[in-house]
Parts: structure tokens; C-alpha cells; sequence
């Protein structure tokens, strides 16, 4: 059943996350809100947990609405690494191809992907078991979105290729 149901769940999530991201844009500020873009992979979740120490209490993806406005999303515009609004509303298909890394410095999952507008890759940076305060929740939050070169990830000794 869930084979058969998942194309339909995935389309659906990613056209709500969409519809979200146009409401974030159409307000211009940041409410504190985040909303779930996509989830881990077996791969991901069983290497936060057998290798990093650190088993995630849930599979969600979460993004918060300040990654794309507030004072980090204008940080990202003005250094020109910012993401378009397409990549931000295409999130939850690009976080399914993504190419995953743990950052042993940060603590933290690496979702790498193509941009759609230049040769550089995007990169979400994701806490895991992040605890939020609206609603009280438990989730993997993605703290940081830009784009990046990808060679920035060869450093071995810092990012563990995951998937």
C-alpha cells in the first residue's frame, strides 16, 4: 500500500510546501514558522544513528520561513549565494536526489543538490532532533540554505559522504 500511495503523498507534500513558500515570499517577514519539506532516508537515519551517536527522533525535514525572508535570507541575497524562490519551492523534489553528507564539525546532515539557475550546488544544512519552541517539537531543522561550490566538499576529514 505505501508503494502505491507514495508518488501521490510526495506530490502532495511538495505542492503544499510550494503553496507555502508563496505565502512566506507574500508576507515579506519572518512569522517563525517552519514547515516539513522532506524526510531522511533509511541511509541517513541509520548512519545518525550507528555512526554519529546521535539516532534522529524523527525522519521530518523542516524549514524554517527565515531561510527565506528575514535577516539570513538578505545575508544570502546581498553575498549572491542566496537560493531562488524556484529552488526553495522545488525543495522537497530536490531533497529526494539530494546527495548527503554529515559535516563532523557542525553536527550536521549536508543536503547537496543542482542549482537551477548556475553551475554551483545548493546546500541545506540541517540540525538534527533541533527542539522547537512553536509547537513544542522535536524535529530536524534546516538552519542554513545557499549555494555553494562543490568542491567545497572534498575535505574528507570534515564531510562523510553519506548517500
Amino acid at each position: 500500500v505505501w508503494e502505491a500511495l507514495k508518488p501521490v503523498l510526495l506530490e502532495e507534500r511538495a505542492a503544499a510546501f510550494s503553496t507555502w513558500v508563496d505565502e512566506v515570499v507574500a508576507s515579506g517577514v519572518s512569522r517563525n514558522e517552519w514547515r516539513v519539506a522532506g524526510v531522511m532516508e533509511q541511509q541517513e537515519i541509520d548512519y545518525l544513528t550507528y555512526q554519529a551517536g546521535k539516532p534522529p527522533v524523527t525522519a521530518e525535514i523542516a524549514i524554517e520561513d527565515r531561510l527565506i525572508v528575514g535577516k539570513k535570507a538578505a545575508r544570502h541575497a546581498q553575498s549572491g549565494d542566496a537560493l531562488t524562490m524556484d529552488e526553495w519551492k522545488s525543495l522537497p523534489d530536490s531533497l529526494t536526489g539530494a546527495k548527503v553528507y554529515f559535516d563532523k564539525v557542525n553536527d550536521s546532515m549536508l543536503y547537496v543538490f543542482a542549482s537551477l539557475t548556475d553551475a554551483r550546488s545548493a546546500k541545506l544544512a540541517v540540525e538534527v532532533n533541533f527542539v522547537s519552541s512553536r509547537p513544542k517539537k522535536i524535529l530536524n531543522l534546516a538552519r542554513a540554505g545557499y549555494k555553494i561550490n562543490a568542491q567545497a566538499l572534498e575535505d574528507r576529514t570534515r564531510y562523510e559522504e553519506i548517500r
